[in-house]
């Protein structure tokens, strides 16, 4: 038994197999029948019996068995009478202990009493747990074996338990829910009085061994003494332990170190906080703070690569795997996501930095030198990284290459294209600006690159210079004619102009436009592109737009009315002049920015 209660006596658990018969439910009624009373025993004592103890059942008094003095060993030699000895001390109060009874019941079987008490100042009740043998204890030897263990979710206090195994098997029976056992605790191998019993005397008998009980035990294996804590192989709870090392490898796997073996990569410091740590803390150790560990395995050379069984090469994957080891040699792993090794920086073309702006016909296009709006900027990039990807994009305008004057460096995460629309005021117009951008891979390397040619804002629609446009075989009219110069032309379905592109090497594009009005509007021919850099002629003829005799587009097609889910043949007379009637023909010239246009 284990025993925490004074040196000058031990007390035993008296143990009584529980009454298994039905509850008497009736003795609960408001008044109890005569057959009640009389079937379970009187209801008042069942009652009694049966309700939660009360603070004075609880304080139970245990008897103590003294053993015969010589005399009282005379007398019954003499006389075989046992009433006429006092045997029972005085009553001492309940202590904690726990324990283990094994006795014979009858025949060749036998009873196995887990058993714990508490101290007369708590309010619990002795626990217990029994297990009848099929055998009888005392014909022979068997292996009882003790474990004291715990069991805990991770929220809650552990509750302790005590089990035993009989003949190295499982464990046969256990109980939880012990008292807490002191530092004091004794261990003792003892035999009592079960119940006080104490047999029938023969005065004729032999009475060397009158009284005498001996249990024989061999090949006891005990705890280690309390002066060695924690040094005996397997400690009684490993988890007091601190972590006293952390050891770290790699692995192809989750949990393997088949790569790169364990080592030895940080010494933690103990706390000086329980008897299972005293042998290796240390006390400017805090137990109360967190800190984060930083593990580093150097001196690698892992390859980078690996060939698939197509021939392929690709990144290889490892697992940095962790393993936290406790005083007691008690281990724990933990295994990092599959990573890849990456020694080069992503890839960045520095062509894919581009600068994007709304063109004057509504469309997002590239901008190579000029930019049409002074409230907001757009850029867009790629870098590629195959080995750890790209993780996070960064980017800044400024008024010098490289520079942040107009926006910091902004990360934007993996997003390949960015706006900044909060610019009003911080762009001048006709002033260059230039982005930088860095794009950062997995393994924390960077590639960075700075525009070095910018970009200029432009708000103001460029001049045409050496644009000429006129039209071809219409006579002059009057010199009263409203609008002045206005020609005419006999032809009701075509006409044909002549038109010379712009000095200006920036004015990219040429768009012509038919107005019912002299102001610019599209109401009768739409906006439509007619040249890039080329001069030339062209003719509206037949229900077709040509240009130096090569069609541009079916008439139909650029007419305000045209529908492309209904489109049909070729209509010849798509456009037509009534008699008298006045169309304006406009050339628009455009930069990258802006457009401005040219009348006839």
């Amino acid at each position: 038994m284990f025993w925490d209660g004074p040196d000058d006596y031990v007390t035993h658990y008296d143990f009584t197999a529980p009454d298994l018969t039905p509850y008497c439910n009736c003795c609960y009624d408001a008044v109890p029948s005569g057959t009640c009373e009389s079937t379970c025993g009187g209801c008042s004592t069942y009652r009694s019996n049966n309700l939660v103890p009360s603070a004075g059942r609880r304080k139970r008094q245990v008897n103590q068995v003294m053993q015969l003095t010589s005399g009282q060993r005379q007398t019954m030699t003499n006389t075989g009478n046992v009433n006429s000895i006092t045997v029972q001390a005085a009553i001492n109060p309940s202590q904690p202990a726990c324990g283990m009874q094994i006795y014979k019941v009858s025949g060749s079987t036998g009873r196995l009493v887990l058993w714990c008490t508490f101290s007369d100042a708590t309010s619990y009740e002795p626990r217990f747990e029994d297990l009848d043998l099929d055998f009888n204890p005392s014909s022979g030897f068997h292996h009882y074996s003790i474990d004291m263990y715990s069991v805990a979710d991770e929220a809650v206090s552990p509750t302790w338990c005590m089990g035993v195994s009989i003949d190295r098997g499982d464990t046969a029976v256990s109980l939880c829910g012990l008292p807490t056992l002191t530092s004091n605790t004794t261990l003792g191998l003892t035999v009592w009085n079960w119940k006080n019993f104490i047999p029938t005397i023969d005065p004729s008998s032999v009475f060397s061994s009158l009284w005498n009980a001996e249990a024989t035990f061999r090949n006891m294996i005990m705890p280690a003494a309390k002066e060695n804590a924690c040094r005996y192989k397997r400690p009684f709870r490993g988890g007091n332990h601190g972590f006293v090392a952390f050891e770290a490898g790699i692995g192809s796997s989750n949990l393997l170190d088949d790569i790169v073996p364990f080592q030895r990569v940080n010494d933690p410091c103990i706390p000086c906080v329980d008897d299972c740590n005293r042998y290796q803390c240390n006390s400017n150790c805090s137990a109360t703070t967190t800190s984060t560990i930083t593990l580093t395995l150097s001196g690698l050379n892992l390859p980078v690569n690996f060939t698939d069984s197509s021939g392929n090469e690709k990144p290889k994957s490892y697992f940095f795997t962790v393993r936290g080891v406790l005083g007691s040699g008690v281990s724990v792993l933990a295994s990092s996501d599959g990573f890849n090794i990456d020694t080069t920086p992503p890839e960045l073309d520095t062509a894919d930095l581009v600068y994007l702006d709304i063109s004057h016909d509504g469309e997002i296009r590239p901008a190579t030198k000029f930019y049409g709006s002074n409230t907001s900027m757009t850029a867009a990039w790629e870098c590629t990284d195959p080995e750890s990807n790209i993780v996070n994009y960064e980017w800044a305008i400024g008024t010098t290459v490289g520079g942040e004057e107009v926006q910091n460096y902004t990360s934007v995460g993996t997003l390949t294209e960015a706006t900044n629309a909060n610019l009003t005021g911080l762009l001048d117009d006709g002033a260059t600006y230039y982005v930088s951008m860095r794009c950062t891979n997995g393994a924390g390397l960077t590639s960075s690159h700075q525009d070095s040619t910018g970009i200029i804002i432009t708000m103001t629609p460029p001049a045409l210079p050496g644009v000429s446009v006129g039209l071809v075989s219409m006579s002059t009219i009057s010199a009263n004619t409203v609008p002045a110069g206005a020609r005419r032309t006999s032809s009701q379905t075509g006409f044909s102009l002549d038109f010379t592109v712009s000095t200006d090497p920036d004015i990219n594009e040429y768009y012509l436009l038919i107005c019912s009005t002299d102001t610019e509007c599209d109401d009768v021919f739409r906006e439509t592109l007619i040249s890039n850099r080329q001069s030339g002629r062209l003719t509206i003829s037949n229900g077709r737009l040509l240009k130096d005799s090569n069609q541009l587009f079916e008439l139909q097609q650029v007419l305000p009315s045209y529908d492309a889910g209904n489109a049909a043949a070729v209509n010849s007379a798509a456009f037509r002049m009534e008699p008298g009637r006045q169309l304006f023909p406009y050339i628009k010239g455009c930069n990258e920015a802006q457009c401005s246009v040219q009348s006839m």
